[in-house]
């Protein structure tokens, strides 16, 4: 099969996409997976982590029969050039396939296609880097080029930002694991850890504290799969599997925790804390089944609302006029486990646990692939968690095009000579 060099051609487009905004990774992925059908085959058995990720995915497509943000389909028209896909039910089925289509490929690409493959996947991965510094370095002049409203400047045009800086998060530990275990000698890791030191510098200046936590979590998953050559993977899995299981204890109570201990937390995490035990309040009034896919949306009470909350704000600093019009959910939790659990209920989120728990089972042992596919995998699996948990709605498209495109980066690796 020659998937990978197909793979690694549209791959190029990363660069671009990223820079632009990230909003274009769904229309890639699906590129990909059209790519892929050629190249596939109907595994059989179908896999339990298959039939529970299916089921999950089928149960919060059907939520949306009770979801408060329920619509249409379709909008607009072709004819004049409106046309969309709004319902998000339809967009989480089509992306569940495209993403089911790019794996099935990727796991039947040719071993001989992977190293050709290979360097044109590095030559995307290196442009986006080289990207994001020069967007780092020139922000303020790309953002007065791109936007004539100063106010739209810093809204979108940094959100863009931060997108892009995400995006590169989650190539990193590729490029990161291929340098570190092909080095030779101490010069050459010295230079993978100035890669890092110098994308976590470019994090932090664009603020993205999701790419930061990407760093260390790609870094500490990288660790386990060096350290437990048997079931790294099966650890990493069961961390994402927890984080699912203890949302509704360990983020909803992530305000409560800040204050009991006084741990000091960056002004925006407080906010974010707040969001999150908000969103714990409606996991108790629907705990079954959820309110619905993207419910939470339609969530728009205000910190003046929350008169105890507002105060907090204040004290660290808010401008009260501003913070008491603000929603305390602003559009989506910023986190995925708790809101898989507002809106699936205690149903979709079982579904999804299981899925995670099956899959992780069916992954090999870290020291059966080749040293750059071990730390590729672990490194994406570890880095994507951050997005997990502190950035993308559950339902962003866009971001689990990311991931996926990612991992099976980090497959086609895998697809290279395994370790003896």
């Amino acid at each position: 099969m020659a998937y990978a060099p197909i793979f690694a051609g549209l791959m190029l487009l990363w660069p671009v996409l990223a820079f632009l905004g990230g909003q274009g990774f769904s229309p890639l992925i699906g590129l990909c997976a059209v790519a892929g059908l050629a190249c596939i085959r109907p595994p059989m058995p179908v896999r339990a982590y298959a039939l529970a990720g299916l089921g999950f995915v089928g149960w919060a497509a059907v939520s949306t029969l009770w979801s408060p943000a329920g619509g249409p389909i379709l909008t607009g028209s072709l004819a004049d050039s409106d046309f969309g896909v709004t319902a998000a039910s339809f967009r989480l089925v089509l992306m569940a396939l495209a993403i089911t289509l790019v794996f099935t490929a990727m796991s039947r690409a040719a071993p001989g296609s992977v190293p050709r493959a290979r360097k044109v996947l590095f030559v995307a991965f290196g442009l986006a880097g080289l990207m994001l510094l020069i967007s780092a370095v020139f922000l303020r002049q790309l953002l007065a080029l791109a936007y004539e409203n100063p106010q739209e400047a810093m809204t979108s045009g940094m959100q863009n930002a931060l997108r892009q800086a995400n995006a590169f998060a989650i190539i990193l530990p590729i490029a990161l694991a291929v340098v570190w275990a092909n080095a030779k000698g101490w010069p050459a890791r010295l230079a993978a850890m100035g890669l890092a030191i110098a994308s976590g510098l470019v994090f932090a200046y664009f603020g993205s504290a999701a790419a930061l936590m990407a760093l260390v979590f790609a870094t500490l998953a990288m660790a386990v799969a060096k350290w437990l050559p048997e079931n790294g993977f099966r650890v990493i899995a069961g961390v994402w599997a927890a984080s699912l299981a203890a949302a509704p204890v360990v983020f909803a109570n992530m305000a409560q925790i800040l204050t009991a201990t006084g741990l000091p937390a960056p002004f925006s995490f407080r906010s974010r804390a707040f969001a999150w035990q908000s969103v714990g309040e409606r996991i108790r009034e629907k705990p079954l089944t959820g309110h619905g896919l993207e419910a939470a949306g339609t969530w728009d009470a205000t910190y003046a609302s929350r008169p105890d909350w507002l105060a907090e704000i204040v004290a660290l600093g808010g401008v009260e006029a501003a913070w008491s019009r603000y929603p305390i959910i602003p559009g989506h939790p910023h986190n995925m486990p708790l809101e898989i659990w507002a809106e699936t209920g205690l149903v979709g989120t079982g579904l999804a646990i299981a899925a995670i728990v099956f899959l992780g089972l069916r992954l090999p042992a870290p020291k059966r692939l080749a040293a750059e596919a071990r730390f590729a995998a672990a490194g994406v699996m570890g880095a994507a968690l951050s997005l997990f948990c502190f950035s993308y709605s559950a339902w962003n498209e866009a971001g689990w095009a990311i991931v996926a495109l990612a991992g099976a980066s980090a497959l086609m690796l895998a697809r290279q000579a395994k370790k003896a």
